[in-house]
């Protein structure tokens, strides 16, 4: 019986998670942090009508100066999924931003003033938001570097509030901050004494991520067999250990195994479909050869 569920709280698994610890008690529901943090972020940047409007002004500017000579300055592409998971990165660039803007002309790029204030000038606006936005970005990021390493041992969240003082004493950064305090002590409850459980899912998508890399085009059709080698792809293999593999199990044993298991893919129900297809199609040409 597992010990723990990761999960992102995604809709299409959260219900069946919360079931399925619900009848096996001893399995503690755990959410990761990445998505803890980007759901935090959302909520509060999701209603910042300032942020809206400087998310579009960085998309804008992105498409004006990437192509030109300006293209340094440009704003980093933000993705359409997961966009609050890297929030950090867009403002991160804001701040820059803003400290370019305020050097002295002669420490500036050489690049025509005329051409850099159309561009770029419009984050002044912004000035008294970004640095909010920064500690709000910073108590994220000092959240999921506290729980990451540790995993989840118990007895840390006592030393939790006073690391993430450092990332600002806004009123905006405190409120954050005291719902990643509570989240970070609710996830430790969970664990007993002794015992690290995982907090983040950076190394299950590590290895997933080298499973659909080793896969390549198969990937996009389901698992396939390949979905044994993601053991081998985190133990170490030596000439010794894949001897013994090779002659302890025979290849009808592994055919066997992804028959029962897994059953045909999309690629492999296509090729079969197309196959009898073309079979199909060729009977009336061998009639009218025949003929």
């Amino acid at each position: 019986m597992p010990r723990e569920i990761l999960s992102d709280q995604g809709s299409a698994l959260h219900k069946g998670s919360k079931q399925f610890c619900q009848a096996q008690p001893e399995t503690s529901f755990i959410y990761d942090i990445k998505h803890k943090v980007a759901a935090v972020r959302k909520r509060a940047l999701g209603a910042d009508g300032a942020w809206q409007e400087f998310s579009r002004w960085a998309g804008q500017t992105n498409q004006r100066v990437q192509q030109t000579a300006l293209a340094a300055l440009a704003p980093p592409r933000q993705r359409r999924k997961a966009r609050y998971m890297n929030v950090a990165e867009l403002v991160t660039w804001g701040v820059r931003m803003l400290q370019y803007l305020d050097e002295d002309g002669s420490q500036r790029q050489a690049w025509d003033p005329q051409r850099v204030e159309p561009a770029v000038g419009w984050v002044r606006q912004y000035r008294h938001e970004v640095e909010p936005w920064r500690q709000g970005v910073e108590g994220g990021t000092i959240t999921e570097q506290f729980v990451k390493p540790p995993g989840g041992a118990t007895g840390g969240a006592q030393q939790f509030p006073r690391q993430l003082a450092a990332a600002g004493p806004l009123p905006q950064t405190q409120q954050l901050g005291a719902e990643f305090v509570q989240f970070v002590r609710k996830e430790e409850a969970k664990v007993t004494a002794g015992e690290r459980l995982g907090g983040s899912s950076d190394v299950i998508e590590s290895i997933v991520g080298k499973g659909k890399r080793l896969a390549g085009d198969q990937a996009r059709s389901g698992l396939t067999g390949l979905v044994l080698a993601l053991g081998a792809l985190v133990a170490p293999t030596t000439a010794e250990v894949i001897k013994r593999a090779l002659t302890t199990v025979p290849t009808k044993t592994v055919l066997t195994w992804c028959r029962d298991k897994l059953g045909k893919t999309v690629q492999a129900t296509r090729r079969t479909l197309f196959t009898s297809l073309r079979k199909a199609a060729q009977k009336p040409d061998q009639l009218l050869l025949a003929a």
